[in-house]
């Protein structure tokens, strides 16, 4: 079974031997990464993976942060071009709902909750929490996993107990 592994690094360079520790443990098919530190000009390159890139635009114009997507070596993809000002490769939503595991769904849940269902699309989530808030030492889940239904079935989706950084 495929497996997927998302962080938000906050730091590359910091956590950068943590994710080489995790990809040898874990072995991920596919791992997403969001890094809001790492200038767009910088790479992000591990053993046995290819990477896709793209650099996070600010309002005006101004890049900051990238996120990436690496694909085990091996593994059959192609690129698809997309036309969007969005970081297609990834998507860090902070909607709040019972559907992903939060303790209260929001209006703005609600709008990715009809998101879903308009759209046909799976969510992998289990409920489990995503994010540690280290100002208040609280748990959430906050970040969504979202997938074609055909898809549904070849990806396991969990959350490690480990922080990682």
């Amino acid at each position: 079974m495929a497996s997927l592994l998302q962080w938000y690094i906050c730091g590359f360079h910091v956590n950068c031997e943590d994710i080489s520790i995790l990809l040898a443990h874990v072995n991920p098919t596919v791992v997403c990464l969001q890094e809001n530190v790492l200038a767009a000009d910088k790479t992000i390159k591990f053993n046995n993976y290819t990477t896709y890139c793209m650099p996070a635009v600010e309002a005006n114009d101004t890049p900051r942060g990238v996120v990436a997507m690496l694909v085990k070596n091996g593994i059959s993809r192609s690129q698809i071009s997309l036309n969007t000002s969005l970081q297609a490769i990834a998507l860090h939503i902070t909607f709040h709902s019972h559907l992903w595991g939060c303790h209260k769904t929001t209006i703005r849940g609600k709008l990715i909750e009809d998101f879903l269902l308009k759209h046909n699309l799976s969510l992998l989530n289990d409920g489990s929490p995503t994010y540690f808030h280290p100002a208040t030492s609280s748990l959430s889940a906050i970040d969504l996993r979202i997938a074609d239904p055909s898809l549904f079935l070849d990806f396991s989706w969990s959350v490690d107990s480990d922080q990682h950084g």
